[in-house]
């Protein structure tokens, strides 16, 4: 699967905030199945993301709010951001040509 550029994700972002408002409940919940489904603790997913442990505990139990850096180190890591943000599967798929200007 090919990467996206920035602006590419840019307007996945916006498409994404048009369809939901709002990030959905559960989002600690949904961090750490998925820190769970990729086999670390949170500790090592703290070291991928460049936070400590503590931050990532905080995360998970919703008592702050991860930074874009952090989403886009735990992104490519393999978290799926779409369903941690939105609880849903990922749409997938390319975007059509006229959204990537």
């Amino acid at each position: 699967m090919p990467l996206l550029s920035w602006c590419q994700l840019g307007l996945t972002i916006v498409d994404m905030t048009q369809q939901f408002q709002a990030i959905a409940p559960g989002f600690g919940d949904r961090l750490k199945e998925e820190r769970m489904r990729l086999r670390m603790n949170q500790t090592e997913f703290a070291e991928i993301a460049g936070i400590q442990r503590l931050a990532q505990s905080q995360y998970e139990s919703e008592a702050r709010a991860p930074n874009l850096r952090y989403l886009s180190a735990i992104g490519a890591a393999g978290v799926s951001l779409y369903y941690l943000l939105f609880g849903r599967a990922d749409v997938g798929g390319p975007l059509p040509p006229d959204a990537m200007r």
